[in-house]
């Protein structure tokens, strides 16, 4: 069933000029169960991460577990983020204004790290740190805020002692793949996840493992 104002004739228009993969990740979303989906990795050098001002009005740093009810009331669940802090030893780099925190972003250096949407286990090298779940609120996007959690997440990497921050980006999501590449990430390996049921597997190159690695 079309949902919405898209007609039958505009929604297989739509999906001609789709990859017959990028039709069969469509696809597979539609399907309770069923999961495949292909990312790109992209890396950054913290060291070629410029370190500029927020953007003005705004304050970007990192945060702890006693921002948890303001992450929360920007989006998701408040449990969520007290397991990344409290269990998983994650960081958070969070954007905000004098209405409380519009934006943030996940820094993660577990050896191991499991992403509970999606069948993929993977290791994070000793010299990397994995960034992950970056979202900013509709009315604040278009401002750099995006680029300014990205810099303080590579200062807070830099600290700990990882010289490169890796993302993993759906192939056929072209603005975070055009953002990604503006701030100064590359991409470095590509590899498809497949899940069925619970169960779930990895196809093709997986994360980058070393830096320097080709």
């Amino acid at each position: 069933m079309m949902t919405g104002t898209m007609t039958l004739g505009r929604y297989l228009e739509y999906a001609i000029r789709r990859s017959p993969e990028e039709n069969l990740c469509a696809l597979a979303q539609r399907i309770p169960g069923v999961h495949y989906e292909r990312f790109d990795v992209y890396e950054v050098p913290v060291a070629s991460v410029s370190r500029r001002p927020a953007p003005e009005g705004f304050d970007i740093r990192v945060v702890g577990p006693e921002s948890v009810d303001d992450l929360a009331r920007c989006r998701g669940p408040r449990d969520l983020f007290e397991q990344r802090f409290s269990v998983l030893q994650d960081r958070c780099v969070a954007a905000m204004d004098g209405s409380g925190v519009v934006g943030f972003e996940w820094l993660s250096v577990r050896d191991e790290r499991r992403e509970p949407l999606m069948p993929l286990r993977f290791e994070i090298p000793a010299s990397h740190a994995y960034a992950y779940d970056a979202f900013v609120l509709p009315a604040f996007r278009g401002r750099g805020l995006w680029a300014g959690l990205v810099r303080e997440l590579a200062g807070a990497a830099g600290e700990l002692g990882r010289p490169y921050v890796f993302s993993h980006v759906s192939r056929y999501n072209e603005l975070s793949q055009a953002a990604h590449r503006g701030v100064g990430f590359t991409r470095v390996s590509s590899f498809r996840t497949v899940g069925l049921g619970g169960v779930g597997f990895t196809l093709g190159a997986k994360p980058r493992r070393d830096a320097g690695a080709s």
